[in-house]
Order: C-alpha cells, then structure tokens, then sequence
C-alpha cells in the first residue's frame, strides 16, 4: 500500500510535470513568435530608414545637378551673347531636349524666351483682350480676366469696365485679400483674379511672364510653348498688329529635369538676363521649383548634349 501510494504519488507528480511541460510550450512558442516579430518590425524598419535616406540623398544629388545644369546653360547663354562663346545651338521657343548623362540618367533642358510670352505687367488691355482669346477663354471670359489684370496692377481703385475687380469684388468673392495695385511679382499671382478659375489658370499660366517688359510678344515662340493646346496658327493673322514682333532675346527661363534609373527626379527652373551689364554672366536673377514637368515630350541628342554631359564624365 505505501509504494502504491508511493506510486501514486509519483505517478500525480508525473502528471504535474506533463501538464507544466503543455504550459510551458506554447508560452515559449508566444514569446519566440512575438520576438520574431519584434525582429521583423526592428528589419522592416531598418530597411525603410535606408531606402528613405538613400532616397533623400538621391534628391539632394538630382538637384544640385539640375541647379548646376541651369547655371551651366545661363553662363553659355550670356557668353555666346557676348561673343565668348559658340553657339549652343540649343531651341529657344520652349522646346524640350533630352541628353543622357550616363546609364539610366538623363536631364531635359529648355530654354523659354520671355520675349515669347504676354507680360502681365507691360501688355496693354486690347492685347490682353485678344491673346486670351486665342488661348481659349470666351470673350465674356477674356474681358473679364483682362480687365482684372488691369486693376490688379494700377494705383487706383476704380474697376475697370466689362468685369474689373477692386476691393470691394473680391471681398464680395469671399476673397480675404484685395488687388495689389502694383505691378505683378510673378505669372502665379493671376490665380488670385477673381474670375480665374483652376481651369483658366491651367490655360493662362504657359503663356505668361513679367520679364518679357514689352506691350508685344513674338506669336512663333509663344505658340511653340503651347503647341500642346492649341492649334497650329492660333496666333498668327491679324489681330495682334504692331504687338506681334521678334522677341528682344534678352530675358529666358532656363529649367532642367534630371532623371535617375531608380525613378527619382529633381526640376529647377532660373531667369537669366543678357541686358543687364551690372550683373556677372549668366547671373541667375530669380529661381523656382516646378512640381511637375510643364513642357510637354524632349527631342533626344541634341548637339549641345555633349558639353553638358561632360559635366558628370559622360560622352
């Protein structure tokens, strides 16, 4: 009877150990599956704090090239002007061309003359009036924004016939600012018009400037900046009169895209001017950053590619 309580015992003790053995198993299993876990978590963002860093540097290394690819054209832009250059040969209408700068990188450069585009600021009302609508706008549209260009930049605060804008419209607008009543600081500021609608804007922008310091505009270079939109001779005619001449070829908006193979890009944009003796050659007098691409599809090798590829050991 004693071994067999004996036994007894010793057999409910092997039953202890079996029942804490099943409890201790899955426990471990848990633990090693949330340190598993854990490992996973700490690896996934390990890898994603790399791939944000390597992606960070990209950026910063596509525009310091695209910054420096501006400059490099400003500078043979300004000494060719001077006749301390050859010809780049480069187009000066807006249209896109494209170089490689090695394996799956590239950069695509254009040259926007301002001399091509409707200055804000210098273009009379009946020039306004009558490139707006052939870019499109309908003429209760066109006399509208015109009229509002108008008493943007003026001093006074009587509103122009057929739909200017002073104070008190944009206040009816909801609007929380009024005309500035000074020239424009930029083509961007035609947003704030009361009557420039997104899609107006979308229209209007490509075709604007206040570098260009003429009441006139060269149609041929305008129109192969909006070649995209509108129909071939949509400028052309009469209509514009003594306010279509050749551009001046003073002002031009230089911007560069620059392309790597892993999808990330930089674009920058820099007004240089060739009529200013005060500043050094190619001086950059103003920069922006375009979100995205404005210029439509890029002619490839052009011959000018070479000089700019030589920048980054490229032939």
């Amino acid at each position: 009877m004693r071994r067999a309580r004996i036994g007894g015992v010793a057999m409910r003790d092997g039953r202890a150990e079996t029942a804490r053995a099943g409890f201790v198993l899955p426990t471990v299993l848990a633990l090693l599956l949330v340190l598993s876990a854990l490992a996973a978590a700490v690896t996934l963002r390990t890898r994603t704090a790399i791939a944000l860093a390597a992606a960070s540097r990209d950026r910063l290394t596509l525009d310091a090239e695209a910054d420096g690819i501006v400059r490099l054209v400003g500078l043979w832009l300004a000494l060719e002007a001077r006749g301390r250059a050859s010809p780049s040969g480069l187009p000066l209408n807006g249209e896109p061309v494209r170089c490689r700068l090695g394996p799956a990188h590239s950069t695509t450069i254009v040259l926007q003359d301002q001399g091509g585009l409707l200055d804000l600021n210098a273009a009379p009302r009946p020039l306004l009036e009558e490139v707006l609508r052939r870019l499109g706008l309908s003429s209760g549209d066109a006399l509208a924004v015109a009229a509002q260009i108008i008493d943007f930049r003026d001093p006074d605060d009587v509103p122009e016939p057929h739909g200017g804008a002073e104070s008190r419209r944009y206040r009816e607008a909801g609007l929380a600012y009024g005309p500035r009543n000074a020239p424009f600081a930029s083509p961007d500021e035609i947003d704030q018009l009361p009557a420039v609608t997104p899609e107006i804007y979308a229209v209007l922008r490509p075709a604007l400037t206040v570098q260009n310091g003429r009441g006139a505009l060269d149609p041929a270079r305008m129109e192969r900046r909006l070649a995209a939109r509108l129909p071939p001779g949509a400028l052309s005619g009469p209509g514009l009169g003594a306010a279509a001449l050749p551009s001046d070829g003073v002002r031009f908006e230089i911007s560069a895209m620059v392309e790597s193979g892993r999808g990330a890009r930089a674009i920058r944009s820099g007004l240089v001017g060739l009529d200013d003796p005060g500043q050094g050659a190619g001086a950059i007098l103003s920069w922006r950053r375009p979100s995205a691409w404005e210029w439509g599809p890029a002619r490839p090798d052009h011959p000018a590619c070479k000089a700019v590829a030589a920048l980054f050991g490229a032939s």
